[in-house]
């Protein structure tokens, strides 16, 4: 039987980090993950091991993060053995999963050696594309408001077509209900609905959204919004 993570899904500044650690808080294992970031005050919850290798397979398949690739992606044979060697220390444990945004990108990999379950995640594109820009600009890159909102579309078609193929949760970040949405994954994914979950806090949220969704995100946004329910 192939292992069986939970993966969790969604843009770069979407909330995945939150849904990564309230997950974690309710007994989802991650293993060794980052819990302290410039930008993620608990830190992005990604285990460093998991985000090179997809770094590398992005750039074997001339593509980035920030640079995302219009078809699909190919994993060598040897990238597939580096991930099945990296989930490995994962296997023995009850309810496992993994955080990665680059993840909707490299999903063929995954499912050929896992049968993963998903969650995902998505935000207004204003907050987005305001968190992206401010972030280059701490680290000293460019990255324009419209570079910053065709990856927000890039990444969220994806997340909405793997969504329309087998559908699975999906959350709005930072919602009045998120909590109780919330406390519905975790009871659907087996996890513990007693544990405390306040990985959330109004401060995590660095950038809010007044604007109006722009219009070519708009019909995007509405099938997102759609799906959460």
């Amino acid at each position: 039987m192939k292992p069986q993570p939970v993966l969790i899904l969604g843009m770069h500044r979407s909330g995945t980090s939150c849904l990564a650690g309230s997950l974690e808080q309710a007994g989802l294992f991650l293993g060794e993950v980052n819990t302290a970031a410039p930008f993620n005050r608990k830190g992005n919850r990604e285990n460093l091991s998991l985000m090179k290798l997809h770094d590398r397979v992005l750039a074997d398949n001339d593509a980035a993060w920030d640079n995302p690739p219009e078809g699909e992606i190919t994993w060598t044979s040897g990238q597939l053995d580096d991930l099945r060697t990296a989930i490995e220390p994962y296997e023995d444990k009850p309810v496992w999963g993994a955080k990665d945004p680059r993840a909707l990108f490299l999903l063929d990999g995954w499912l050929a050696e896992t049968a993963p379950r998903f969650v995902g995640t998505f935000r207004h594109p204003a907050a987005v594309v305001a968190s992206l820009c401010h972030r280059a600009k701490k680290w000293k890159k460019e990255m324009s408001s419209d570079h910053a909102l065709s990856l927000w579309q890039a990444y969220n078609e994806r997340l909405i077509a793997r969504h329309d193929a087998s559908p699975f949760p999906i959350l709005r970040y930072g919602t009045p209900d998120y909590a109780d949405r919330l406390a519905g994954i975790i009871e659907t994914l087996g996890l513990d609905t007693s544990a405390r979950i306040d990985f959330f806090e109004d401060g995590l949220m660095t950038h809010q959204a007044e604007d109006d969704v722009p219009a070519s995100a708009r019909p995007l946004w509405d099938r997102l919004c759609d799906a959460a329910g």
